[in-house]
């Protein structure tokens, strides 16, 4: 009997693992897409499928039909590739096939899945293809994580973004943009990141000061000064900014300023998770800072150059 529940605990075990494997992939990088109006989401690769969510945006002055077309459609069907072998389309979600219509309107955004046979869970690198004439193409998608030494540790939604003068935040916010703190193999490191533009900015930042400085409201600011050595994958540029980041204290507001050469950008957001790392000065002094007409130049006064340094 005890080799009998031996066995059977065997197999279970066997099962479980082969069964429960999970992984998913949160806006994957992707070497070229072949439209501008069409994203992927997230990749969910398990044991028995792999499942693609995808985001369309229409970009069109007239509404369409959208679909994809199964693999007994005919050629056009959509599949995965990896290396040298294809993954076919099993069934879709929120669109659809080849018989049916989903309609799109000017500017809408329409969220659908489409699900796939299992690919390997070692797969590194795919692409997705929308058949012989299809037009959503997505080559290169990457599935490596290279980051298992990362550990997120505040996100900051944004609400309102400048660059200089000019209100870009509806750019900014059709392009799901944000900013986050974490940290990558123990040192502290920022990014600004834009997954509906396939693009972002990274690398490490250093806080070099910190501050409580008092508004004219009577309100409190805790200021972080930091340098950010950054990499944009958008054009391979590095470079230093300078960075001051602060939240106003007894509320999850937060305003970020990046300056870079000549360009200001400027940002309210609303904080996710914790600041702390960048606010470890916890005994410096609150001070109302100097006036404008002051001789002594400070930092406070050098980021109120900018109009739009307030927290809304």
């Amino acid at each position: 009997m005890r080799k009998v529940l031996s066995v059977i605990t065997f197999i279970l075990a066997i099962w479980q693992c082969t069964y429960s494997y999970s992984k998913d992939i949160v806006f994957p990088n992707v070497k070229h897409a072949s439209q501008n109006n069409i994203f992927i989401k997230k990749i969910t690769i398990l044991s028995a499928h792999t499942q693609v969510d995808f985001l369309y945006r229409s970009n069109e002055s007239n509404s369409r039909y959208i679909y994809l077309s199964l693999p007994k459609d005919g050629n056009n069907s959509m599949y995965l590739k990896v290396k040298n072998m294809k993954y076919k389309l099993l069934f879709t979600n929120g669109i659809a096939n080849k018989d049916g219509q989903t309609v799109c309107h000017p500017g809408q955004e329409i969220e659908f899945s489409a699900i796939f046979e299992a690919i390997p869970e070692n797969t590194e690198e795919l692409d997705i293809i929308e058949g012989d004439t299809g037009s959503w193409h997505f080559f290169g998608v990457q599935l490596k994580s290279n980051n298992t030494n990362q550990q997120e540790l505040c996100r900051l939604s944004i609400i309102n973004a400048y660059e200089n003068d000019r209100d870009i935040t509806s750019i900014i916010k059709s392009r799901r943009a944000y900013l986050t703190l974490y940290l990558d193999n123990g040192e502290l490191c920022l990014a600004n990141v834009h997954p509906l533009h396939n693009s972002q900015s990274w690398g490490k930042l250093i806080v070099e000061d910190y501050e409580r400085a008092r508004t004219n409201d009577g309100s409190i600011d805790k200021i972080s000064y930091a340098k950010w050595y950054y990499q944009n994958s958008y054009d391979n540029k590095t470079g230093v900014a300078l960075v001051a980041i602060g939240q106003r204290e007894y509320t999850n507001m937060a305003f970020v300023q990046i300056s870079t050469d000549n360009n200001i950008l400027y940002y309210t957001t609303e904080i996710q998770g914790s600041m702390d790392i960048i606010q470890q000065d916890k005994n410096v002094k609150t001070h109302t800072p100097k006036s404008k007409n002051s001789n002594t130049p400070n930092k406070r006064r050098t980021l109120q150059k900018n109009p739009n340094f307030k927290i809304e």
